[in-house]
């Protein structure tokens, strides 16, 4: 069973932790790409590089990763089915359900006028890091609808946001360990880890599904303790940096298997949304009745670096 992992298209753009952990570990990592889709995709997506100046940016900026996509470590897709089509359900669910009367108030300016004005904004929010919650609640809940329905992982970040907190305070811990990997570095030195670890890695694929389905934290922590050997062994050739490259940075990780609802991120927003209004509701959040099924991820914090 392969090990595919779903990556915000947010921390693809920061190459932050969650991304590169995922890029390391998974047998397919799936993102949203920031693209047009339907009939004429690339030829709208190249008008858009043309006349959207920050779209233009954001491709510039996922050049970095062009290497692990011709490799098939990246894809835009799970059996020709797109994280986009989710992401929009929840945008238009956010509007249409009583669930989430709060929350839809942050979302007001987030209706666009067309697919490229869409991308346009979405790519200047990208390129910023994600401060528009129009922007990033949508697509966080429907990566985790994405995944559930695929049967993948999704590799978040360890909660910083109220939101993030409430959406924790919910999971379900499956298994947990600790290990080291490449937090900073150029695609080519990924693509060396993973087939100079490529035994060990499939050992800590193997263990993480084997965790998700029946709990086997003992099977995880002798995987990952294997791995950590033979990274060990490999990390100073990792750690060589050619000139014209970008500085390798290895470091240690904490990964958090969980599990939580496929709407989490909603239920946890409208929480939040709820808290910073000072809304009083007879709803109980955490009662409420969704129709998405449960997700299974990947928590992921940075311990130290090196």
């Amino acid at each position: 069973m392969s090990l595919d992992l779903v990556v915000s298209p947010y921390h693809m753009t920061t190459r932050e932790a969650p991304a590169m952990v995922a890029l390391l570990l998974a047998d397919r990592a799936v993102t949203m790409a920031p693209a047009p889709v339907g009939p004429r995709a690339r030829s709208r997506a190249e008008q858009l590089v043309e006349h959207a100046p920050r779209y233009a940016s954001l491709v510039d900026q996922w050049r970095w990763s062009i290497p692990l996509w011709t490799a098939g470590i990246i894809g835009a897709d799970l059996d020709g089915d797109v994280p986009t089509t989710d992401v929009s359900e929840a945008h238009a669910e956010i509007f249409s359900s009583p669930l989430w009367s709060t929350l839809r108030i942050l979302l007001e300016q987030g209706q666009h006028e067309s697919e490229s004005a869409y991308l346009e904004a979405l790519a200047h929010d990208l390129l910023r890091g994600g401060p528009d919650p129009a922007l990033t609640i949508p697509v966080a809940a429907g990566m985790d609808r994405f995944a559930a329905r695929h049967d993948a992982m999704v590799v978040r970040s360890a909660p910083s946001s109220i939101a993030q907190k409430h959406e924790m305070r919910s999971v379900r811990p499956l298994a947990g360990v600790t290990i080291p990997v490449l937090l900073q570095g150029r695609s080519e030195r990924i693509l060396d880890a993973r087939e100079s670890l490529e035994s060990e890695l499939n050992g800590v694929r193997d263990a993480i599904n084997s965790a998700a389905i029946d709990d086997s934290v003992d099977s995880l922590r002798n995987a990952a303790s294997t791995y950590r050997q033979a990274f060990d062994a490999n990390r100073h050739a990792f750690e060589e940096d050619d000139v014209d490259e970008m500085r390798v940075v290895t470091g240690e990780v904490s990964v958090r298997l969980v599990e939580l609802s496929s709407d989490a991120v909603l239920l946890a927003s409208e929480q939040a949304t709820h808290s910073l209004a000072r809304v009083r509701t007879q709803s109980t959040l955490t009662g409420l009745r969704v129709a998405a099924g449960r997700t299974r991820s990947l928590v992921v914090r940075v311990i130290g670096t090196h």
